[in-house]
């Protein structure tokens, strides 16, 4: 059962104890006899103080004395539905029914309709739910069945039209995870290779909650988890976390700290080498006086979505967005509004690898249960497209506070939790399913390492993946500074620039095609060479139409990149040169590549570099990379290359 399916069910006591209090002031019980009732009264402290066992011990001696007795089986169907035993608490609601055929305990009906719902049971829940509304109820209790008739009629309009659902499959994480009482908020690297997520040993509330990761090695076998830093876990309770793409920034829940904006803050650690740097909390632009959670970072660690329920707000809990500019800082969180916010609570939200599709939980939409799982589009025009929901069976009956999907769009990790007598338990688990169920843009990730190209030590560079058609940054990441190591995601479905700068070193850039390839994931080392005199670097996103030298829009990025560097290293001349591959006259392939060089001497005059810096010549098929023995090669040879004078 979920917290909030416990949360109604305590305030179906409360309001069941006060009507029953009114009627034992009346004696107006369904009984007479005094044992019964005696029992029955002191049940009622037990249920108080949550101590179910002793209750359901005097209920039954109640019944035993008096088996019409209506309240007595009313209010142990309650004990047995608040100690996760729905078969006994169906059985005991049904026979309180049999006992009141005028309907004097309407309630009866909620308690039947809210185990039928829990067992996904959507028309007999229906039925249940219609016959306590016609009874005109206390009006907070007829919201709550209001509500769960119209997911009953939402899930069965959705099984009438959906009903082969066997493509979605739900495994449990294998061991040695899923080793503690309590695991939750499963957060991974783009890779699959890392999974953090938080995790408690004890049953309780009081026991401590800490952030654990474990890795996967290349047999798909995962390692024991461990607690991440003692920088990062202490005596005090760290939760929800998120991380970037690749596994080296995290954000995470911490609260009651005295020195925090509220009762929660969220905090951010970076991981140098092999160890995590000393949380921050991330400030007023983010926090605020009331409570923050559940954040999720873009792949690339640029964008923070998270959760508040600061006001004012659109309903209960909100998801904010918060930017990081190009000097670390984050701008002032702002609320994503409608349509992803609703009246309701929207929380547990991540974005997607490819950067545009946000999936959250809410109570605000129809749907299966009481808190399902959507998702949202971000457009090009920066607005985001009508929530969808995930379907069946991702969405049930119950509470899905939270998804990661995978880059690829084929898997889902998620917690599952359920209560047991007084406290909980919970499990990560995973879903198998088509990448085609979801609208959206799947991803793939690119992984290296920067290095001297000399030296071959690693570097810390940016790497920059450049949406060509756009002239705009689509993901930007770091270099880890110990051991070179990058990881950055491309959305499928366009051609990119990779581009690649180092302090003091010459940049580089490469072309992805993501429309033609069909590998998942790549592998791709950068090396880059220092700036001095004589060292050449080819243009990798300088594109001309066949047979003509006229500069396409997708090469401004490159050229923009020159005129940085020329703007940053003053001292610096350089020589562009063209070069063809050997199709076609010597004599005309050595004219089209100087006509070619010169088209990017004229853009970068024309953009503010003086020509006395500026060089450029013609080599025709003189000078060839590679031998012309294949397209690929003739490809390759086609070029413009910057030699540093």
């Amino acid at each position: 059962m979920s917290k909030i399916s416990l949360f109604f069910v305590v305030s179906i006591f409360a309001f069941v104890n006060f009507s029953l209090l009114a009627q034992r002031g009346q004696s107006n019980y369904s009984t007479k006899n005094k044992k019964a009732i005696e029992y029955f009264e002191g049940s009622e402290n037990y249920m108080i103080r949550r101590q179910y066992d002793q209750a359901i011990d005097l209920l039954q001696q109640s019944i035993k004395k008096d088996d019409d007795f209506i309240e007595a089986y009313l209010r142990l169907g309650q004990c047995y539905q608040a100690t996760s035993k729905p078969d006994l608490a169906l059985q005991t609601f049904q026979k309180s029914l049999e006992l009141d055929p005028n309907n004097n305990y309407p309630i009866i009906r909620l308690q039947l309709a809210e185990l039928y719902f829990n067992d996904n049971n959507y028309n007999k829940a229906k039925e249940y739910y219609e016959e306590f509304i016609y009874s005109k109820p206390n009006q907070r209790l007829l919201g709550l069945a209001q509500q769960r008739l119209e997911n009953s009629n939402y899930a069965i309009k959705f099984f009438k039209t959906n009903k082969d659902t066997s493509n979605v499959k739900k495994v449990k994480l294998p061991e040695p995870l899923n080793q503690f009482q309590l695991q939750y908020f499963p957060a991974l690297s783009a890779d699959e290779k890392q999974i953090f997520f938080t995790g408690r040993k004890g049953f309780y509330n009081y026991h401590d909650e800490d952030l654990y990761v474990s890795v996967r090695d290349d047999q798909g076998n995962w390692s024991v988890p461990e607690s991440i830093s003692e920088n990062i876990n202490s005596e005090k309770n760290e939760g929800t976390c998120t991380v970037s793409g690749d596994g080296r920034t995290i954000i995470y829940t911490y609260c009651h700290e005295r020195e925090g904006f509220g009762s929660c803050d969220l905090y951010i650690s970076y991981k140098e080498g092999a160890n995590w740097t000393k949380p921050e909390n991330l400030g007023g632009r983010i926090n605020s006086s009331a409570w923050e959670s559940q954040p999720s970072l873009s792949a690339d660690g640029r964008i923070l979505y998270f959760v508040s329920d600061r006001k004012p707000s659109f309903g209960g809990k909100d998801i904010y967005v918060s930017y990081k500019n190009s000097k670390g800082e984050w701008s002032l969180a702002e609320t994503l509004g409608e349509p992803v916010n609703t009246k309701g609570d929207d929380s547990g939200p991540f974005i997607h690898a490819n950067g545009r599709t946000l999936f959250y939980s809410t109570n605000g939409l129809k749907g299966f249960g009481k808190q399902d799982l959507f998702y949202s589009n971000l457009k090009d025009d920066g607005k985001w497209t009508d929530p969808k929901n995930l379907g069946w069976p991702i969405n049930d009956s119950q509470d899905q506070p939270s998804i990661y999907i995978t880059p690829d769009g084929k898997r889902g990790y998620f917690s599952s939790e359920r209560r047991l007598n007084t406290y909980y338990e919970g499990y990560l688990y995973m879903y198998d399913f088509s990448r085609d169920l979801f609208d959206m843009e799947a991803a793939r990730h690119l992984t290296g390492i920067v290095s001297d190209k000399y030296e071959e030590t690693p570097l810390k560079a940016t790497v920059s993946l450049i949406d060509l058609e756009k002239d705009s940054i689509v993901q930007q990441v770091e270099s880890d500074r110990f051991t070179g190591r990058y990881l950055i995601v491309v959305p499928e479905g366009k051609k990119y620039g990779l581009f690649t700068k180092a302090d003091e070193y010459l940049y580089k850039s490469e072309s992805i095609n993501l429309i033609d390839d069909e590998i998942n994931t790549f592998n791709k080392d950068i090396e880059l060479v220092p700036i001095k005199s004589g060292e050449y670097y080819k243009l990798g996103n300088v594109y001309f139409d066949f047979d003509d030298f006229k500069l396409k829009p997708q090469s401004i990025p490159e050229l923009n990149n020159i005129i940085s560097l020329l703007e940053e290293n003053p001292d610096i001349n350089i020589l562009i040169e063209g070069h063809t591959d050997n199709k076609g006259q010597p004599a005309y392939n050595q004219q089209l590549s100087e006509k070619r060089a010169k088209s990017v001497y004229d853009y970068l005059i024309a953009n503010g570099i003086s020509s006395s810096r500026l060089k450029y010549e013609g080599y025709g098929d003189t000078r060839p990379a590679v031998p012309n023995d294949s397209e690929e090669n003739r490809a390759e040879n086609r070029r413009i290359v910057v030699k540093i004078l």
